[in-house]
């Protein structure tokens, strides 16, 4: 959804709409329903953000997971998919309730985005930095 050609966008939002029923959460999939409209704009980091919300309130025992799966993506190929990667384990972690965070590797992540703010590509830089300005309260 955040891609430059226009038929990518456009199948990962019917894709996601057709297997939000399937995810367990009627709020994941309200909100997919809602936001995801073919024609539709979409800003990809405030949905980003918000979905981050809500699998927290739905999946809390599953964050450790999914913020360690966006880590193995820091070490993509493609600059694009390492820095939304970035700041999606940023919306993650930073939206954390306080009292869920000890099942968090914190060291482990914070210690990949720091390395992210190394990388070649400048997108990858701005994306780690933005993501570990989130987490100036964990």
């Amino acid at each position: 959804m955040n891609e430059d050609d226009r038929g990518v966008v456009v199948a990962c939002k019917e894709a996601l709409r057709e297997v939000a029923p399937l995810l367990g959460s009627e709020a994941v999939n309200t909100m997919f329903q809602k936001h995801l409209v073919v024609d539709g704009n979409l800003h990809y980091g405030e949905f980003m953000n918000d979905l981050s919300r809500l699998l927290i309130a739905d999946f809390h025992d599953k964050i450790s997971f999914y913020a360690m799966g966006c880590v193995t993506f820091f070490r993509s190929m493609w600059p694009s998919i390492k820095a939304n990667a970035a700041m999606f384990v940023g919306f993650l972690l930073g939206n954390l309730p306080k009292d869920k965070r000890k099942q968090i590797s914190k060291e482990h992540i914070c210690g990949a985005l720091v390395l992210l703010l190394r990388d070649p590509s400048q997108d990858v830089r701005v994306a780690a930095a933005s993501a570990t300005s989130l987490l100036y309260d964990f």
